[in-house]
C-alpha cells in the first residue's frame, strides 16, 4: 500500500525492501520475486530503475539461427523466455537427450537475454546423474 502511494504522488514504482530484523530481502514487485539481498548502494539502485525502463520484451529478441537453429532448440528457449517474463521465475533447468545441443541451446539463449535485460552476470550449475 505504501508502495502505490509513492507510485501515485512520484509516477515511478519503488524498490520495496523488508526484513525480520535478521536477514533482508529486496523485492522488485514490478519484474522479480522477493530474493534475499543486502542493501545495495546508490548505483545498483538506479541500475534497477534504468533495467526497468529499457527493459524489452523477449519474445521480440530473435534467437541466433547459427548458434542453435534446431526446431527444438529454439523452442526450448522460447518456453524459458516465457518462465522469465510471464512466470517471472529466475532459473530454469533443460533436460535435453545426449547430443541434442544443450551447449549450443544455452549458449544462444545467453545471447538472447544479454541483449534487451542487459544482464552482464550467468551462473551455471552442472552435475552429473548416476545411472
Amino acid at each position: 500500500m505504501y508502495a502505490d502511494c509513492l507510485q501515485a504522488a512520484y509516477g515511478q514504482r519503488p524498490i520495496i525492501f523488508y526484513t525480520n530484523g535478521y536477514e533482508h530481502w529486496i523485492w522488485d514487485d514490478a519484474s522479480y520475486p522477493p530474493r534475499a539481498y543486502r542493501f545495495p548502494e546508490k548505483g545498483e539502485l538506479m541500475l534497477l530503475h534504468q533495467r526497468r525502463t529499457t527493459r524489452r520484451s523477449l519474445a521480440g529478441v530473435e534467437i541466433d539461427a547459427g548458434i542453435a537453429g534446431r526446431f527444438y532448440q529454439t523452442r526450448a528457449i522460447r518456453r524459458i523466455d516465457e518462465a522469465f517474463e510471464r512466470d517471472h521465475q529466475r532459473k530454469a533447468l533443460l533436460v535435453m537427450a545426449t547430443g541434442s545441443g544443450k551447449t549450443r541451446t544455452v549458449i544462444a539463449l545467453i545471447d538472447q537475454l544479454m541483449r534487451p535485460i542487459g544482464s552482464n552476470a550467468h551462473f551455471f550449475w552442472r552435475t552429473e546423474l548416476p545411472c
